[in-house]
């Protein structure tokens, strides 16, 4: 920050202090019901080709704001249209608060039950607030969009739990104590410019228009359209970004689903498609508050301007104004990240969304699909050659890097002790390949366990680095072998550093046993590791876009493999336990392979990654399996802005959807039980999704020690899988087919 920022800064906090407040107020907001399908239509028909109009609250500071633009932009009163100050700006203006300061005070109450009618909700209030004497509040929840009675009030949770047990003694089992921003004094809108002159206004809300074809940005970030900027019922500042729904879209897109990691245009305009509906669906949904969506994971993530992407752009203007209907009206499209192999149905998550549209659906290809997309690949059954299943994979490597020859692979080969010629030869054929230009020291006796090692050392020229890097004050926590305490303190602190880079071989029982004789097996692993510092051999390393008997494609830049004949082409597959070698291997998109190939531009070695999660379609995402360990102390936290159950005891999985989700869990403690349902079962444990087993630890009196979750996905379940969706588009799906199948029944319109 500057100074002359740094002293603005000072200048407004003195501002805040001294200035008197204008005598009008902020009129509180009227609660309002969220616009029906119907409305909605009604509005998209006579839309321009841009959409309509959507409001989006960003994510500000609630204190101050500085609004710049790369041109002229006009301030005014929202109300009337005259400048709220000055005619014009060219240079930063800061916007802030005067009277009432932003409240950070919380009110509690009890949350008793989440109504889809607000005169149900009404009814309920009364009758509780005639029946306890407590203070009883109806509001309306957009991320709900039902009606939510609340019991009681108080400046700390401490002061609603006698209204909570009264409530739970009468009945409501599912009551819990919650907290809302406390309401604030009147205050009004500051204006500051870059020469710290200032403006009290005696309004609560100015338009900000830029001049042509200028951005604004709030706080650095830049957006299209214009912004308004009010003043919200906790005193604080609130931004709105006003633009065309699909200008919006753009900042939509790729920030949901991002397209620099999931590039497939079918995927991104199934998301354009999901996102354009979600906002039609939910205009006018945070009414009360001054927008229709907000900019977070909440509603749908909007990243203004600077999130746009070329290809998220051709998805959004090849799909416009496309929207997702489900008997002629538009669904309230919900979506995820990953729903680790199978979404779940809505009202299981949410009740209020049991929609016959958002029904759970398998997140796989059919068996004629996988059919076509898979291929077998043949190798020249490296197993054949037996043996340690490392020895086999160094041979391969070696083989790949021009250093071992085929008799190498054999295991009748390198079952043997290797000869002082032999030894020699491939250490010297090492150095060579690698470019280096070190000489076995005289006296080495390379066919020894310790030989072997210490005379590639001195071939790869790692006398310089002994030197260097290890002091010989280290060396007893470096090479705590006691058979090398023979060596020369020279040879001892090279010994360290094949030691590091892991070039001894194994110690048995504790020893190296130096003189004993060298296995060929183990050399050319000795040989594999020291190539693989030098990069040799070369690899390809990517995930498969298509997969043929002799080709391979690779996603990134679109490489093209050719594979060797079987019988030139060594086949590996590492399932978590390390390279293993395999005569034939299916291999499928998204599958991650690494492959070295030849002079000729063929592949002579190929290991597919410890990556496979299956064959689902969201199998490429990161978060596709995980796993979260938490005590019962970590659980008693967690839940404890909810339930007060004592010591823990237990937690069973009473039901779970058609998803396997857990939608009910039942939590027992000494004091009692209460069933976690729905969204709450993540959200509450703080987990990224609710597809997950337990495994319970317990203490021996029976109390709960702690939790492991081993879990699938990442997100609520419901709706369009994100990563899913590119995972069928990859396999050929156009986005129409994605859209209907994570979608049940619906239609696709062009509303506008």
């Amino acid at each position: 920050m500057s100074n002359g920022r740094r002293s603005l800064r000072l200048f407004l906090l003195i501002l805040l202090v001294a200035s008197p407040a204008p005598r009008t107020r902020l009129a509180a907001a009227q609660a309002q019901e969220p616009p029906s399908g119907t409305s909605v239509l009604s509005l998209l028909k006579d839309a321009p080709s841009g959409g309509p109009p959507i409001r989006v609250g960003l994510t500000a500071d609630k204190r101050k704001i500085t609004i710049t633009s790369n041109g002229p932009f006009q301030i005014t009163d929202a109300s009337t249209g005259r400048p709220a100050w000055k005619e014009r700006y060219r240079e930063d203006v800061l916007v802030t608060t005067h009277g009432a300061h932003p409240s950070e005070a919380r009110v509690w109450r009890v949350q008793v039950a989440s109504l889809e009618r607000k005169e149900d909700a009404e009814i309920l209030a009364t009758r509780l607030g005639e029946r306890m004497g407590e203070e009883t509040s109806v509001a309306f929840s957009p991320d709900r969009g039902s009606w939510r009675v609340r019991v009681g009030a108080a400046s700390g949770r401490e002061g609603v739990l006698p209204a909570l047990q009264e409530l739970r003694a009468m009945g409501y089992a599912d009551a819990w104590v919650t907290d809302e921003p406390a309401p604030s004094g009147a205050a009004w809108l500051r204006l500051v410019d870059s020469d710290y002159a200032t403006e009290a206004l005696s309004i609560t809300k100015v338009r900000v228009e830029p001049s042509g074809e200028g951005l604004l940005a709030v706080d650095g970030k830049r957006y299209r359209g214009s912004l308004e900027i009010l003043v919200d019922a906790s005193a604080g500042l609130r931004v709105v970004n006003v633009l065309p729904l699909e200008e919006y879209l753009r900042g939509v897109v790729p920030a949901e689903l991002g397209p620099e990691v999931w590039p497939e245009i079918e995927a991104q305009k199934a998301q354009a498609v999901a996102a354009r509906t979600y906002a039609v669906r939910n205009l006018g949904r945070f009414a009360e508050e001054g927008f229709d969506l907000c900019d977070s994971p909440r509603c749908q993530v909007y990243e203004g301007k600077g999130g746009e992407h070329p290809l998220s752009d051709a998805a959004i203007r090849s799909t416009s104004g496309m929207i997702a209907v489900y008997k002629g009206e538009p669904i309230n499209a919900l979506f995820t990240s990953t729903c680790g192999g199978h979404t779940e149905d809505g009202g299981e998550i949410f009740p209020e969304e049991a929609a016959p549209y958002l029904k759970g659906v398998p997140c796989y290809p059919d068996e004629e699909t996988l059919g076509r997309q898979g291929a077998i690949v043949e190798g020249f059954a490296a197993s054949d050659a037996g043996g340690p299943a490392e020895e086999v994979h160094a041979a391969a490597l070696l083989v790949a890097a021009g250093i071992a020859g085929a008799e190498q692979l054999a295991a009748s080969w390198r079952r043997k002790e290797i000869s002082e010629s032999e030894a020699r030869e491939l250490i010297d054929r090492t150095g060579e390949r690698l470019g280096l230009q070190g000489k076995i020291a005289e006296g080495r006796t390379p066919a020894t366990r310790l030989g072997f090692p210490m005379a590639l050392a001195d071939r790869l020229g790692w006398r310089e680095r002994a030197d260097v890097l290890v002091e010989p004050g280290d060396l007893p926590a470096l090479v705590p072998l006691p058979d090398l305490g023979v060596l020369p303190p020279e040879d001892l602190r090279l010994a360290a550093v094949l030691a590091s880079r892991g070039l001894l071989p194994r110690a048995e029982g504790g020893l190296l046993r130096p003189g004993a004789p060298q296995s060929r097996g183990e050399a050319l692993v000795l040989l594999a590791r020291a190539a693989a510092v030098y990069g040799a051999p070369e690899m390809v390393e990517g995930s498969l876009a298509r997969a043929g008997s002799r080709t391979l494609r690779l996603r990134k830049g679109d490489q093209e493999i050719r594979l060797a004949s079987p019988r030139a082409m060594a086949l590996f597959i590492d399932l978590g336990a390390g390279p293993m070698p395999h005569p034939r291997i299916a291999l499928y998109p998204g599958d991650r392979v690494r492959c070295s190939t030849g002079p000729d531009g063929e592949a002579r070695y190929l290991l597919v990654l410890p990556s496979r999660k299956g064959l689902s379609d969201d199998r490429y995402s990161p978060t596709y399996g995980w796993e979260v360990s938490m005590t019962a102390s970590d659980i008693t936290k967690a839940l404890g802005s909810r339930f007060e159950l004592g010591t823990l005891r237990d937690l069973v999985p009473e039901r779970r959807g058609v998803s396997g989700r857990v939608v009910a869990l039942r939590v027992i403690g000494e004091r009692g039980e209460a069933l976690i349902t729905g969204f709450n079962v993540r959200s509450l444990l703080g987990l990224k999704e609710s597809l997950f087993a337990l495994d319970r630890q317990k203490d021996p009196d029976g109390t709960l020690r702690r939790v492991i979750f081993s879990g699938k996905g990442w997100g609520h379940g419901v709706g369009l899988c994100q990563v899913g969706a590119f995972g069928m588009a990859a396999r050929g799906a156009g986005f129409h087919e994605i859209l209907r199948h994570y979608y049940t029944g619906i239609d696709l319109s062009k509303v506008y």
